[in-house]
């Protein structure tokens, strides 16, 4: 599935990004969720509202690096995984519109500007 043959138009692009994307958050929801509760529960106790606000610079992540540094282990890969099927259907994709793969780069620069 990394680097589908033939042409990819916009149709099967799609498909294939949904299907990538949907199959990340199944594992994700099977494989690193029910750690991640466990510990949420562990930290803050079975009445805890789970409304509370998240910082990425909070000690909740440390916390959870961690206590399971197995879980995060799992969804990094997961993420990096997803991630380079994404950009291989998406070079793909822009190989057929006649562009240079590499414009995925100026993607990328742009995504991580805008965060």
């Amino acid at each position: 599935m990394t680097y589908p043959k033939g042409r990819l138009n916009r149709a099967p692009f799609f498909w294939f990004s949904v299907l990538a994307i949907t199959v990340f958050m199944l594992l994700e929801s099977v494989l690193v969720l029910p750690q991640v509760l466990q510990i949420f529960h562990r930290t803050y106790g079975t009445d805890a509202s789970i409304t509370m606000t998240f910082d990425p610079l909070s000690p909740q992540l440390l916390a959870f690096l961690v206590h399971d540094p197995m879980a995060f282990i799992t969804a990094l890969v997961l993420f990096v995984v997803v991630q380079v099927v994404l950009i291989t259907l998406t070079i793909n994709r822009l190989h057929d519109l006649d562009l240079s793969g590499w414009n995925v780069l100026l993607l990328l620069a742009a995504n991580v500007l805008a965060s």
